[in-house]
This record gives structure tokens, sequence and C-alpha cells, in this order.
């Protein structure tokens, strides 16, 4: 998903914030980021220009690749409330070949989901007609 520095997706009034975003270190983080990416929708339907959202994260992207290793990547893990700084090590073939940083059984299951087969939640509000 492209997103501007406001969080506003590629189609106009749709914003994005969260884990669905990139993912978050603290819960905290989300809620402030959150009340930015309210105000720049109320911006949007006011008609005028959002505002850039800071990155409440540990991290700039949310899969940074170590700029000396591009098999490398760093994230931090979201599954309790220690938030490790994972590293994941791939081999040449692009497979896990080791995960460091978590201090939980959680942590290296999580870590190797997010590699493998990455999941995002995706919530909004559909208005209905009710018929009667």
């Amino acid at each position: 998903m492209e997103l501007d520095a406001g969080l506003q997706t590629s189609i106009p009034g749709i914003f994005a914030t969260g884990n669905v975003a990139y993912v978050h270190d603290l819960v905290d983080n989300v809620v402030r980021e959150a009340a930015a990416v309210a105000g720049n929708a109320v911006s949007f339907l006011q008609g005028t220009a959002p505002q850039a959202v800071p990155r409440f994260s540990l991290q700039k992207d949310p899969a940074e690749t170590v700029a000396s290793d591009p098999h490398t990547q760093r994230f931090p893990c979201v599954v309790c409330p220690n938030s490790c700084l994972l590293t994941v090590h791939l081999d040449a073939a692009g497979q896990i070949a080791e995960i460091s940083g978590h201090r939980c059984r959680r942590g290296k299951a999580f870590a190797r989901q997010e590699i493998l087969d990455p999941h995002r939640t995706l919530t909004g509000n559909i208005a209905v007609k009710f018929l009667n």
C-alpha cells in the first residue's frame, strides 16, 4: 500500500494508520498517529491540505533492510509488551536463516510469519440504508 506523508492512500480521502500502515512498536504510538490522521481526514473533508504525520516507531521503515546486508531485515515485535527489535537474516534463496532479538517464542513465531506470510487487519465502516 502506498501512502503519502499524511498517510493518505492512493484513493483520495482514504487514510491508513496503525499496523495497516506499518508495524508499530507500542499501542501508545498508534493512538498518537491515529489522532494526527483523524485531523488529516477532517482537513480533507474541509478541502485543506493535510499535514505530514510523524512516524512513531523504533525504525524508519516497516521492514527496514540493513544497508550493509540486503538479506537482513529489522522490525519491532508487536505480540507482547516487550516490543523486541527483531532481526531476520535471509539466505541467498530468500529463506529464513536466523531470527534474533526475540525474548520469547511468540516473538520468533511472529518474525517468521512477518517474513513468510504477513497479515494485517483492515477495519472500516459502510453506510447501510434500510428500506422499510
